[in-house]
């Protein structure tokens, strides 16, 4: 059955590496749910997290193929592992001047920031797990949401440990 998995792949901070990664994932029919990619503490790699609609056999093969690619250091599957998950989104609601302090009443049960307020709209940020803001976009719903942006997933593992091994210089690591 497939189902959403978290991909973290460790990589070298070079020109093309997300092409490829892409290029992977569509010579492959793999279906990409989200992908981010930033620089980590160590400015010469690069954490690529991927979230893909797969089984067990996809996910081992997406992970497979990914440690192939020769810019990657390591691979690291995190679901169904405990981990913490954000995503941050962008939401854009009519929010006429009779309506503005329900929207901010609304908002601030989810914790949520006001980023901008125009003549008839309201500009809200939230960033939290992926369930807390589906909740958050449908208690926006009765007042008329126009616009969403929504980013990738970022996880780390909730334990002591580190989401990846202590680099070895020239070696690549998988964990399954």
């Amino acid at each position: 059955m497939k189902r959403p998995t978290t991909i973290c792949a460790l990589t070298e901070n070079r020109p093309g590496v997300l092409a490829r990664i892409a290029g992977l994932f569509s010579r492959r029919a793999y279906n990409l749910l989200s992908v981010t990619a930033e620089q980590t503490a160590t400015p010469e790699l690069y954490c690529i997290t991927l979230v893909v609609m797969e089984n067990d056999a996809g996910v081992e093969q997406v992970c497979k193929q990914l440690w192939k690619l020769i810019d990657v250091e390591q691979v690291v599957t995190l679901s169904p592992r405990p981990a913490v998950e954000r995503q941050l989104v962008l939401v854009k609601v009519k929010a006429p001047n009779g309506q503005r302090a329900r929207v901010r009443e609304e908002a601030a049960v989810f914790h949520a920031n006001t980023l901008h307020v125009g003549a008839e709209t309201m500009t809200l940020e939230l960033a939290g797990d992926p369930a807390q803001i589906n909740d958050f976009l449908k208690a926006l719903e009765p007042f008329g949401v126009l616009e969403v942006v929504r980013s990738g997933k970022i996880s780390l593992l909730r334990s002591d440990a580190t989401t990846f091994e202590p680099r070895r210089h020239g070696e690549r690591l998988v964990k399954l």
